[in-house]
């Protein structure tokens, strides 16, 4: 049954009684005060029965210590032990001092269970609406703002294992016999070894129990074709116990799926030939890598970097450097793939109309700028650029493509055009011209006449190459960027791992979709507005020499005086900001906590602040406090009369 958190705080909870010890403005403390309005738990009642069974823990409370679990990038067992002993969890949860909130299991069970109910994204929206209901998306006066998002996508590395064609087959009769098994009422093993597969289920993988002489090609034929007869056979099983399953029924579609994933293998990787089965040549298209995550596919973000996984998709707001939309493409799918969908998700979260679509080379195609305008929409992207093997490439013509026309780099001018039944052309330059113009050498390399192909959406590319040499474009060189910022923090957030297989495009265990962090980076507390995940960011700690009175360091660091350590809030150019840094963490500067561990951070937008302001010194006229040039107490520089500061950075 559905448990409900009182709405009257307690004396005795952790937020009330040590709130101000672990910070109003940490991440926690912001956590806390947002207790009845970041998470309600009729939010989640339809995971519940409404008045049967007895009361479960608040859905609101697990769901913070789902939100904390990926802060900390902790599992679900630590997860438990820091809501038990950490004080900034228990402030986060608001819970009393002695509290143990949740078990393991119940924290999982929450999870699975916004997973079957597509609940997943219920913390994505959330903060969404949350951002909502702060004005994020209004201007000053109120009215909404028109949003200049950026798209890009990044690499996931699947879950699954990625094996070879003999070992995947044999993951495949594997799952099919697995399923043959629970159908009969029998172990697995027992099944296995009834009907001739024992080998398959061993503790060591197939390949692992042949004994054969991989160097000979016939062996490894001979081999192949066991396997391939083996897989046949069991599917011929699979279609006599079809035939005593109620039509629609669960148990036939798991049978189903897993015949299908078996099938699947043997269609891709193996060709029939005279003398027996042979392991097909080169890589199948959209071939299936792992039996345990079929999704994963063989994908590339560069010519070089390869990849086994999938692809996270994100658009960013460029004002306000928040997260709008996510989705996950298939590894070898275009990174322009649903573009316009994540837009008009964008939209229908925010409630704001999207005015401008900014994204690199990958979205500069002309399917997609077309796909744009036929939606009327804005889409600026870099056009790909034209190369020609060292001759003159097609930007060195100028295509009138009103008139028909195309003029060389020498002035030639030819109005031979072939159009092309699937939109496009092709302009031909005469072989008696090209002989004559003094500039062949560098433009034609054949004997013949010079040809420029027409791209079917020639004249929005044009376009797009004409506002690219603009000084208008710089407004996209200072925009786009900030989505690779975006990605940055959700790779150190752990996007490049999935957690979990993948089942469909559904969100990831965490409750998220994959890759998608819990909050957006610039809901924090309205005195830091960081725009990173963490409100203090440590990029770099130097151990200084303990015993030190004038804060000096010993080799091999050289002299680390207190005034040259920049302690500062990154992603913030606000003054309110690092006046709450230097209130925080002056006195422990000034009590000597250079004595043991010292946390500097220098960020670009920090120092872009300082040369704003035209400051010499991050905290100018706010010298550090020294301690006296004296014989320091046994106890002056000891770190036990301060905490040591722990890792609240990414």
């Amino acid at each position: 049954m559905l448990g409900k958190r009182d709405p009257q705080r307690g004396l005795f909870e952790a937020d009330t009684a040590y709130g101000a010890f672990v910070g109003r403005d940490s991440f926690y403390g912001w956590l806390a005060s947002q207790r009845g309005e970041l998470f309600q738990d009729e939010a989640f009642a339809g995971l519940y029965v409404l008045n049967n069974g007895r009361p479960s823990v608040p859905p609101s409370l697990l769901a913070v210590a789902l939100v904390l679990q990926r802060y900390e990038g902790v599992s679900d067992d630590e997860a438990k032990q820091r809501a038990d002993y950490d004080l900034r969890w228990k402030v986060a949860l608001g819970v009393e001092l002695d509290a143990r909130p949740f078990a393991k299991s119940t924290l999982q069970e929450f999870r699975a269970q916004l997973i079957v109910h597509e609940e997943a994204t219920a913390i994505f929206r959330t903060s969404l609406e949350l951002a909502r209901r702060r004005g994020t998306f209004r201007t000053k006066s109120g009215a909404e703002r028109k949003l200049k998002v950026a798209l890009d996508t990044t690499n996931i590395l699947g879950r699954g294992a990625v094996k070879d064609t003999y070992n995947l087959l044999g993951d495949g009769i594997v799952k099919l016999g697995r399923v043959l098994a629970k159908l009969s009422g029998q172990p697995q093993t027992v099944w296995a070894e009834a009907q001739g597969y024992g080998r398959y289920v061993g503790p060591t993988s197939l390949k692992g129990t042949a004994e054969i002489d991989w160097g000979d090609a016939s062996e490894r034929r001979q081999f192949l074709g066991e396997i391939v007869s083996d897989a046949e056979r069991l599917l011929e099983q699979a279609r006599v116990a079809r035939a005593d399953l109620e039509a629609g029924s669960a148990a036939e579609a798991t049978l189903l799926e897993a015949a299908g994933l078996l099938s699947r293998v043997l269609v891709q990787d193996v060709e029939r030939r005279e003398d027996g089965p042979a392991i097909i040549e080169g890589v199948a298209k959209d071939r299936l890598v792992s039996v345990h995550d079929p999704e994963m596919r063989h994908g590339r973000k560069s010519a070089s970097k390869r990849f086994d996984g999938h692809k996270a998709a994100i658009v960013v707001d460029t004002d306000e450097p928040i997260i709008t939309a996510v989705t996950v493409l298939a590894g070898n799918a275009p990174d322009a793939e649903g573009a316009l969908e994540l837009i008009e998700q964008t939209e229908a979260t925010t409630g704001c109309t999207v005015e401008a679509t900014m994204g690199d080379c990958a979205y500069g195609s002309g399917e997609t700028r077309q796909a744009f305008a036929d939606a009327g929409r804005t889409l600026v992207a870099k056009a790909p650029r034209s190369t020609n093997q060292g001759c003159f490439p097609k930007t060195a013509f100028v295509l009138d493509l009103e008139a028909t026309s195309a003029t060389g780099p020498a002035g030639q001018t030819t109005q031979d055009f072939k159009a092309s039944p699937t939109g496009g052309g092709q302009f031909r330059f005469a072989v008696t011209v090209c002989a004559a113009c003094p500039l062949r050498a560098p433009c034609v390399r054949g004997v013949g006449g010079r040809t420029v192909a027409v791209h079917p959406q020639e004249r929005l590319l044009q376009e797009a190459r004409a506002f690219q040499a603009s000084p208008a474009f710089a407004e996209y060189r200072r925009r786009r960027p900030r989505v690779e910022h975006r990605i940055a923090r959700l790779v150190q957030l752990g996007i490049r791992q999935a957690r979990r297989h993948a089942q469909g495009p559904v969100p990831t265990a965490d409750g998220r979709r994959r890759g998608q962090p819990d909050l957006p980076r610039r809901l924090r507390h309205p005195a830091l507005r960081s725009g990173f995940g963490r409100p203090w960011a440590a990029c770099r700690v130097l151990r200084a020499a303990p015993g030190r009175p004038d804060g000096r360091s010993g080799a091999p660091w050289g002299h680390r005086r207190a005034d040259h350590v920049h302690i500062v809030l990154r992603r913030s150019t606000r003054p309110a900001a690092h006046a709450t840094a230097d209130r925080v963490l002056q006195p422990r500067l000034s009590a000597g906590l250079l004595g043991g561990w010292v946390t500097g951070a220098l960020t670009h937008n920090r120092l872009w602040f300082q040369r704003r302001q035209n400051h010499n010194r991050l905290y100018a006229g706010r010298p550090v406090t020294q301690p006296p040039r004296t014989s320091p107490s046994p106890t002056a520089f000891s770190t036990s009369q301060w905490p040591v500061p722990t890792r609240s950075g990414p």
